[in-house]
């Protein structure tokens, strides 16, 4: 019989928590509490806890005596991490997994399922109750922070667990925490349980109802680059949150001041709530919110022409100049201002002529236009830093071969400390030697006489792969600890992952029924491997293309079979070898 432990702590005290026998179990399965004071703009009918109206919570609930009854609980949700998610909550698989583990049954052995409830001992196993927005449930688990009503808490608490990899954590995140009305039936063999998952996704609506067009339509992720990271930096440091640099890449500053904001706005009390840090359906619609609040402070409100003063005409010159306009800031409608403004009509086509009616006046249209352009101008992208991939290892090698596959292979060696020579490109009995030891060392061979022993193969390949892969990310914590400037950027819309000229635009996750751009690049590069046929490369992701990918990672060794984890879709791994393999397809 396992019992899984949730906590809403430190991750420090959370790893401590590991260590002790009564959390060996559903150990990977870690709590996404988001802080209830997140979902407010979502709960429909929910009561904010300590109102009056509310209904005590403090009787426990076992059963009811005489038929159901509705009770005020406090929910939380909570996923298992799979690996080759396009999504970590920290960043990573190897660190969420490291928090806890894996798990499998719940503490009276059934078998872990999406709607599964954990709940205090006050609650029999077996207990069916309605959740609002998931439907009718059984308790079958328990966890050391699922207690009742008393104890630090208003209300009992509860746990529903949401599923496993990508599709778990974004349940989990859409459904955050949440106070509301339960209907408690108890032990009922004859109520069947009914699970949906659609009130966990309508979270996400009031956010693409309320914000036209959305400032951020998904959530954007710690640890991740790119165009929609650029918009988030620009808009902190816009509202005065972010003074780093805006360079693409969800660091640890950045992380540090979307808290910040969170904390601001009542989202968040304490950073060790799981959640915190990370740009979800409540911070999104919250800074949508702040930015709409300071786009208006920052407008000027009143129409003019020459001669007008004060604050509206300096505002109206700060945007200007910001746009790119030539005017200094007197606070004075006056000629350098008509000229700047004038300028600016005839860009937005308002006006073709000194001679048209409205030209050099700041009237409506113009209001409108210099609304929208500045609006473009915090959300729009900017020059960021190019953002490297590992350099994988992508042939076989053997003695006598010769050329870079080789000399790479070398280098790595040598960083290992496996090779005491200069790299010099040819697979000689040194270079064999070193791939021995290094196999030694990783268990793949026992001694020279073992098959494979001093041959760069499949297995050889793989291990210095992942060995890579992990001083990479390593290398990227620390840069996100410390960010530095580069001397290399590019302007303009990028890619989830940006490379250098040889890398192909396609994004981490694209799968069967992507985009069409990125399908049609990754189409290329299979036919190109010899995975995919010219004739098929189309721009549209089906089972063909599905299939061409899958052998692509069967060959490779990022996947065994197609029952695995990521098969058939790009995931971390998969993009960073297309990457290493077309830096050698344009040499």
């Amino acid at each position: 019989m396992h019992t899984p432990i949730r906590f809403r702590c430190s991750v420090q005290q959370l790893i401590l928590s590991v260590r002790v026998p009564s959390a060996r179990v559903i150990v990977a399965s870690f709590l996404l509490a988001i802080s209830f004071n997140s979902y407010l703009p979502f709960m429909s009918g929910a009561q904010v806890a300590g109102a009056q109206e509310q209904p005590s919570a403090a009787t426990p609930i076992v059963e009811p005596a005489n038929g159901p009854r509705v009770q005020y609980l406090d929910i939380t949700a909570y996923y298992s991490p799979q690996p080759d998610q396009q999504y970590y909550v920290t960043g990573s698989y190897a660190s969420d997994i490291a928090l806890n583990g894996s798990g499998t049954h719940g503490a009276d052995g059934t078998p872990v399922y999406p709607g599964m409830v954990a709940a205090p001992k006050t609650y029999a196993f077996g207990t069916k109750m309605y959740i609002k927005g998931i439907g009718t449930v059984a308790v079958h688990d328990r966890g050391g922070a699922i207690v009742k009503a008393g104890s630090g808490l208003q209300y009992d608490r509860l746990d529903i667990w949401m599923g496993y990899g990508d599709t778990g954590l974004q349940r989990a995140l859409g459904w955050g925490r949440r106070v509301i009305e339960v209907t408690i039936y108890g032990i009922d063999p004859s109520i069947k349980e009914d699970v949906s998952f659609a009130g966990v996704v309508s979270a996400e609506v009031p956010v693409k109802r309320n914000v036209k067009p959305p400032m951020f339509p998904q959530d954007v992720w710690y640890l991740s680059h790119g165009a929609e990271v650029v918009k988030l930096q620009k808009t902190l440091d816009s509202l005065g949150y972010f003074s780093g640099a805006i360079n693409g890449f969800y660091g640890e500053e950045t992380k540090a001041a979307v808290y910040t904001f969170q904390k601001d706005h009542n989202l968040f009390t304490s950073d060790d709530e799981l959640g915190a840090g990370h740009t979800g359906p409540a911070t999104r619609l919250n800074l949508e919110n702040a930015f709409t609040e300071r786009k208006r402070s920052r407008l000027p409100t009143s129409q003019m022409g020459r001669g007008t003063q004060g604050d509206d005409v300096t505002k109206l010159q700060e945007i200007l100049k910001n746009l790119g306009y030539a005017v200094k800031i007197t606070g004075v409608f006056d000629d350098q201002t008509e000229s700047a403004l004038y300028k600016f009509q005839l860009d937005q086509h308002i006006v073709k002529s000194k001679n048209d009616s409205g030209a050099g006046y700041f009237g409506p249209r113009t209001v409108t236009a210099l609304e929208k352009q500045y609006i473009a101008s915090i959300v729009q992208n900017t020059t960021i830093a190019v953002v490297d991939v590992p350099s994988y290892l992508v042939q076989d090698l053997s003695l006598n071969e010769s050329g870079d596959a080789v000399r790479q292979l070398q280098n790595e060696l040598q960083k290992l400390n496996f090779l005491k020579i200069e790299p010099t490109g040819l697979y000689g009995t040194v270079t064999a030697h070193a791939v021995f030891k290094f196999q030694q060392s990783q268990g793949l061979v026992a001694s020279i006489g073992d098959t494979g022993a001093q041959v760069f193969g499949p297995d050889t390949r793989a291990r210095l792969n992942e060995i890579i892969a992990a001083r990479f990310h390593t290398k990227q914590l620390i840069a996100a600890r410390n960010p530095k400037p580069q001397d290399v950027s590019v302007t303009g819309t990028v890619a989830a992952v940006a490379v250098s000229k040889t890398s192909l635009l396609i994004e981490e996750g694209l799968m069967k029924g992507g985009d069409k751009t990125q399908t049609l690049a990754l189409q290329k590069f299979l036919s190109k491997e010899g995975y995919l046929s010219k004739v098929d490369a189309t721009g549209t992701f089906g089972n063909k293309t599905e299939m061409a990918l899958v052998s692509f990672q069967k060959a490779h060794r990022i996947i065994f079979s197609l029952n695995d984890s990521g098969a058939g879709r790009v995931g971390p791994r998969t993009l960073a070898l297309i990457q290493a393999f077309a830096r050698l397809q344009s040499v």
